[in-house]
């Protein structure tokens, strides 16, 4: 496996990650599989973006006693309602989800707080303003709660304002052929 260094966290983590949204409503024992032969080959970032309890304790099952090998993302803003994904800037929600997360992987901590999903100025102004979810997030970093803070999201002109910002140190968004020739895509790789 090759490793990379993450953002501006200086951890070292594997060029292919484990995003688990896949894993959901999925068995148990298949989860535990997944992760275990993701772990044997060298993956050693692990992509948490539910809120759903089932999914959170097989995740949590399949990484008892691996914790301390496992560069753990979890997502700030994932919420759900009544058996659905959803999406939350709210702080009260947003902190209710994220301790459900901490106490289902019996883990006192994330290495990646995500600010979830932010994809629009508005959001952004939202998220990184007086109240938002980035001065909760910042608080569960002087905790000891998250090591590292990151914004995932699908703007790429939004992605630069977040990494311009110094508040970011790990930014996900996603890549594909036909965002390579876009200006924005070069913008956020300099930035």
């Amino acid at each position: 496996m090759i490793y990379r260094k993450l953002g501006r966290t200086n951890i070292d983590v594997s060029a292919v990650g484990l995003g688990t949204e896949y894993l959901y409503n999925v068995p148990k024992d298949i989860v535990v599989s997944v992760v275990h032969q993701a772990l044997e080959n060298g993956i050693n970032y692990i992509d948490l973006v539910y809120a759903f309890p089932e999914y959170r304790d097989n995740l949590a099952l399949a990484l008892k006693g691996y914790r301390d090998r496992v560069v753990l993302a979890g997502h700030l803003g994932s919420s759900q309602k009544d058996g659905q994904y959803r999406r939350t800037h709210q702080k009260k929600e947003s902190e209710k989800y994220f301790s459900d997360l901490l106490e289902r992987l019996r883990s006192d901590y994330v290495d990646i707080l995500f600010l979830h999903n932010v994809n629009t100025d508005s959001e952004y102004e939202k998220v990184m303003g007086k109240n938002g979810l980035l001065e909760l997030a910042i608080k569960y970093k002087k905790e000891g709660k998250c090591r590292f803070i990151g914004m995932s999201l699908h703007n790429f002109s939004v992605a630069v304002r977040a990494a311009a910002s110094g508040e970011i140190d790990v930014i996900m968004v996603p890549f594909n052929l036909l965002s390579h020739a876009m200006s924005e895509k070069r913008e956020l790789l300099k930035t």
